[in-house]
């Protein structure tokens, strides 16, 4: 049986001070999650043109174009953007991070924030998403989270991120708009047990690791899927999501000095 002191945080060394997703592989964004049709729609419904801060390989910004939006992705991990350029070659991308992005001023109607906002400098992000709004538009910021509150995801998720277990998010605070409104989505992903193994090679805990503890790492996550669970190789495994939706007006210049 699995010793479950393999499981703890301790291995996840980091190898580096630089962003982990300039370590991505081939493989990442087929490896990734979508975005429930609900939330995508939501979203849409904010606005159609639309900035999105940590754009990654482009999941969101594709399903916000199809919706009929126009979008302008930031990204600012290099790795990120050479495979969201070979994906989506005549999407508009600009490298750069989310709290100086170098675009215009008052041009968008909604800043979004997808899976990324725990990763800048919140009240610098803040500030720039103020910048590139026009007036009377929000931030939205969204995550795809596992169900944790299932045990076998949640050793799933502990076993994926090395000890690092996430259940709902607490309300992100985002100086210069209104307390965000939370809208909530629960849906299910079916994938092959082997791609469970790929989806834990994008998480930054692996990506920050050195390679003897990605092997630990993933050495787990087999035992667990194969001996513990008992899945094949094909066997097909549902994983259910949760999708958190914050939603925030702008606030007038007047309340925002306040």
């Amino acid at each position: 049986m699995l010793n479950r002191r393999r499981e703890h945080k301790e291995w996840t060394q980091v190898k580096t001070p630089c962003n982990p997703f300039d370590d991505v592989q081939q493989g990442y964004s087929q490896a990734r999650p979508r975005y429930p049709q609900g939330a995508t729609e939501a979203l849409l419904n904010l606005g159609k043109n639309i900035v999105e801060l940590g754009a990654g390989s482009g999941i969101l910004t594709a399903a916000l174009v199809e919706g009929g939006a126009t979008v302008t992705a930031v990204e600012p991990a290099a790795a990120m953007c050479q495979q969201f350029r070979a994906e989506h070659p005549h999407f508009q991308l600009v490298q750069a991070p989310a709290e100086d992005t170098g675009l215009p001023e008052g041009a968008y109607d909604l800043a979004v924030f997808s899976q990324s906002w725990h990763w800048v400098n919140a009240p610098a992000a803040a500030a720039e998403a103020r910048r590139l709004l026009r007036p009377g538009g929000k931030i939205a910021i969204i995550y795809n989270q596992l169900d944790v509150e299932r045990p076998w995801i949640w050793r799933l998720s502990r076993i994926m991120r090395s000890g690092d277990v996430r259940s709902v998010l607490s309300a992100p605070q985002v100086p210069g708009f209104a307390e965000p409104a939370l809208i909530s989505f629960s849906w299910d992903r079916e994938l092959r047990a082997t791609d469970v193994l790929e989806l834990g090679r994008t998480h930054a805990s692996y990506l920050r690791a050195h390679a003897d503890c990605r092997e630990k790492m993933q050495g787990n996550l087999r035992w667990y899927l194969f001996q513990h669970m008992g899945f094949a190789a094909a066997s097909v495994v549902r994983l259910p999501y949760r999708t958190h939706l914050w939603v925030a007006d702008m606030l007038p210049e007047d309340d925002n000095a306040v």
